[in-house]
């Protein structure tokens, strides 16, 4: 097996009979959670063990983020936003976000100027296109006629997320609220009323009173904890302690406490991998804290070559052009052969090169095979070529067809620096044999 990696996802999601089994499974879960760092925060505050607190209060921090994230946010926000103007506890909550803080003031531009509708389709364009929901878009159709199906997406990609690290958590939820930046957030947005927003989500009801009390809470435990009064060491203590920078484990600096008693560093992108986590650490007098961090660098995909292959009396028609960027592509380049009393098939392939090394991506083809014609085998191989050479592997099969092409997503590790996706269609007819592949879309993105 090649140490590149890429599969597809379907899109076409098997609800029938378990229509809330991941809403209900995440709604208990953070339920559960809630109560527990608020009871382990009311056990904590008898005790002296400061950096407990802080760490419970964090923890606690970041499972209010998740369940108004579950909600999702924007929904969370328009059915409590009356509530949430008129308590300041509340409002600092969301502020303290990013994230949360745009949502905030984008549905609250959106109330003052009354952007409303009561269509659940253009609603739901608003929330899904262009937005951190964008991967749910592919089941609108179902979300239509099913509207509970959207939290059940939600739902899912969340308990996906965190399943991912079993062994922490913390981890887990760091993770999945990276993904969510402020920039992805539209600058205006439609409002619905919240019947509309309940049948989205059928639990909001249930989940926002719970968050909205341990959002309360929260800040409660936290005046207790913050407002005891701590004896300040002597300035000319801190000025001979150092503090030692380590970045993934390895040192890296020692610097000094400012006069402002703040400690800071600045570590230039060139000594860290981009779309990697890196885990920096500050270790000053013994007391430690670390901190995930990781920069992005945008999707390069370009077109490097392209090529053709069938048997026999082939028509091809293409739109590609060397060198065009492939993140956004939209043509319309195929080939259809046809043999009598004989086997005929199709091929096309098309080779890009991209910036990502190792790291992961998306690719999303709209691809169809001459169907009509002749049922054959229709398959998507992804690989790599040396010079006229293809070493292809097969990814999945193609279910769409010459004149209705459908979209299959990818999801992996391509080989670095250029790697081919090809079509196949292999037909044979005991008359006439035709085959034919088509791809007139292809889009590509990074988590």
């Amino acid at each position: 097996m090649p140490p590149w990696v890429a599969f597809a996802i379907p899109y076409i999601l098997k609800i029938v009979g378990e229509s809330f089994k991941n809403t209900l499974n995440l709604y208990q879960l953070i339920t559960d959670r809630l109560a527990d760092c608020g009871f382990s925060l009311l056990i904590a505050l008898e005790s002296d063990n400061e950096k407990a607190k802080e760490w419970l209060l964090e923890k606690y921090y970041n499972w209010l983020r998740i369940a108004i994230h579950a909600c999702p946010a924007h929904f969370f926000i328009i059915y409590n936003y009356d509530v949430i103007k008129a308590d300041d506890d509340l409002k600092r909550f969301l502020m303290s976000d990013p994230y949360l803080a745009k949502w905030w003031t984008v549905i609250s531009e959106s109330f003052e100027k009354n952007y409303r509708t009561s269509d659940l389709l253009e609603f739901l364009k608003h929330t899904l296109i262009d937005t951190p929901l964008s991967f749910i878009f592919g089941v609108i159709e179902l979300i239509l006629n099913n509207p509970a199906t959207l939290a059940e997406e939600v739902s899912a990609s969340v308990l996906s997320a965190i399943n991912a690290t079993p062994e922490s958590e913390d981890t887990a939820i760091a993770n999945y609220l990276s993904r969510f930046k402020p920039d992805k957030i539209p600058d205006s947005f439609l409002i619905i009323s919240n019947e509309l927003i309940v049948k989205l989500n059928p639990f909001l009801a249930f989940l926002s009173p719970q968050i909205l009390a341990h959002i309360k809470a929260m800040y409660a435990y936290s005046k207790i904890i913050h407002l005891k009064p701590c004896p300040q060491p002597p300035r000319q203590l801190l000025d001979f302690l150092d503090c030692d920078v380590y970045v993934d484990g390895k040192h890296y600096a020692t610097i000094k406490l400012s006069e402002d008693n703040t400690l800071a560093i600045t570590i230039p992108k060139s000594a860290l991998k981009p779309n990697v986590w890196h885990n920096i650490c500050f270790d000053y007098a013994g007391l430690v804290k670390c901190v995930k961090y990781r920069y992005t660098i945008p999707l390069n995909l370009v077109l490097t070559a392209y090529g053709y292959q069938g048997y026999y009396a082939c028509n091809v028609n293409n739109t590609f052009q060397i060198g065009q960027d492939m993140t956004d592509w939209v043509g319309d380049s195929r080939i259809n052969c046809n043999t009598f009393y004989g086997d005929s098939y199709s091929l096309m392939w098309w080779e890009m090169e991209h910036n990502m090394e190792s790291e992961p991506f998306y690719i999303r083809v709209y691809v169809g095979a001459y169907r009509e014609a002749c049922y054959g085998t229709a398959t998507l191989y992804v690989g790599y070529r040396e010079g006229n050479t293809l070493y292809l592997t097969p990814i999945t099969s193609i279910p769409y067809t010459w004149t209705q092409p459908g979209s299959i997503t990818l999801y992996g590790r391509f080989p670095s620096p250029r790697f081919v996706i090809a079509l196949y269609h292999y037909c044979y007819a005991p008359t006439l044999s035709v085959t034919g592949v088509r791809l007139i879309r292809q889009q590509a993105w990074v988590e």
